[in-house]
């Protein structure tokens, strides 16, 4: 190791399963007494031996431990299971937009040609300047989303009334690094160094924005990148009617991934549930709960 800012803990095993050591050291409560204990203000993360020393713990038996060990080993499980599974849903959804965005595999019943465009031929842009967040001074108690086009994407909330901007779907776009999201809800911004770009008629915007992740521009210098470089860029598009079908099929791809990402976040809270109680005898196993 290269951290310092380790501790080696070594279980007697006649007394804790490493496994289950492992789940009561994750569970809240055990958290927050560490917290509790700890010296120096915001240095909390400097947890010393002392601190573990001086923490009393409440266990059971080693046999209630292993049955404890089993039922939260069978959720560990099942999420990996499932967060592969949405891997590799993502993955085969990137695989099928490349060739459907790119006319590579064409749907039954398309044959038509497909045109070549500059994007700034396909969208209108405005500037975020009506619709940029006068404070910020979020909370979750609000309920108006303030957004940026970055890996970041949701600031925080806001309770602004004016310059909303809600006139539909729209693509954000980061001026200076090319970051894009599409957007189908009421919201405001924060930078100034963005567009708005919407759709002219004749194109589906969820085709388009689909279409712009395939799209590559060198990364340069820094300066504004939509009006000098980005709308100048070109690709083929095929006819609104075959847009709209592609956007149909992404999204219930989407739909599907949504679903099982929700199921995934429930899973973890049933999981995080069972550790936070079972581990501190809240609940209790059955003696007879057969192991394998």
């Amino acid at each position: 190791v290269i951290n310092q800012a380790l501790l080696k803990i070594r279980l007697d095993q006649s007394k804790v399963i490493n496994r289950f050591f492992y789940y009561y050291f994750i569970q809240d409560r055990f958290q927050n007494a560490i917290l509790d204990n700890t010296q120096g203000g915001a240095m909390k993360n400097l947890v010393g031996m002392a601190i573990f020393r001086n923490i009393k713990l409440k266990i059971p038996s080693l046999s209630e431990q292993k049955r404890i060990v089993a039922v939260i080993e069978t959720w560990d499980k099942a999420i990996e299971v499932l967060e592969k599974k949405i891997a590799l849903k993502k993955q085969l959804k990137k695989g099928l937009m490349q060739k459907l965005l790119t006319g590579e595999l064409r749907l039954p019943g398309f044959s038509g040609g497909w045109k070549n465009y500059e994007i700034g031929q396909i969208l209108d842009y405005e500037q975020p300047t009506k619709y940029l967040v006068s404070h910020t001074n979020y909370s979750d108690d609000y309920n108006l989303p303030v957004l940026t086009a970055g890996k970041t994407f949701l600031l925080g909330y806001t309770d602004e009334k004016d310059g909303i901007y809600e006139k539909g779907p729209v693509i954000i776009f980061d001026d200076f690094t090319t970051a894009n999201k599409y957007v189908d809800f009421r919201f405001k911004v924060k930078s100034s160094a963005m567009k708005m770009l919407t759709v002219k008629e004749g194109f589906n915007l969820r085709y388009i924005f689909e279409r712009m992740q395939l799209l590559n521009l060198p990364q340069g210098e820094h300066k504004r990148r939509y009006l000098s470089e980005y709308q100048y860029l070109a690709c083929k598009i095929p006819a609104k009617n075959e847009q709209d079908q592609i956007v149909k099929i992404i999204r219930c791809a989407d739909d599907e991934i949504t679903f099982l990402e929700k199921k995934l976040k429930n899973w973890q809270a049933q999981r995080k549930y069972l550790i936070n109680n079972l581990v501190t005898g809240k609940i209790r196993t059955p003696e007879n709960l057969t192991i394998t």
